[in-house]
C-alpha cells in the first residue's frame, strides 16, 4: 500500500496513512519543529532535521512504532520540504 505523510510543522505532529482517510493516525514527534518528513519504502517515517526551538538541528529521526534516533546530517537544516 502507498503511504503518505504530512507534518503538521509548528505543533510537531506528523499525520501518515494511506489512501483512505479512516487509515491516518496522528504521531507526535518530540522535540522538534519545521522538519522534513518522508514515508520510506519499508513503512517507517524519516525526520530530517528542523529546530528544537534554539537551533536547526542536524539530526534525523526513525518512526516504526516508537521514535529513535536516524543517521546525523552533515549540515544542520529546518523548514525542508519532501
Amino acid at each position: 500500500m502507498t503511504r503518505f505523510v504530512q507534518t503538521v510543522v509548528a505543533a510537531g505532529v506528523v499525520l501518515w496513512g494511506g489512501v483512505a482517510a479512516a487509515q491516518w493516525q496522528v504521531v507526535d514527534m518530540p522535540d522538534r519543529a519545521q522538519a522534513a518528513v518522508v514515508a520510506l519504502p519499508d513503512g517507517r517515517i524519516l525526520a530530517i532535521g528542523g529546530t528544537d526551538g534554539a537551533e536547526t538541528l542536524a539530526t534525523t529521526l526513525v518512526y516504526d512504532g516508537a521514535w529513535s534516533d536516524g543517521p546525523p546530517l552533515l549540515t544542520a537544516r529546518r523548514g525542508g520540504a519532501a
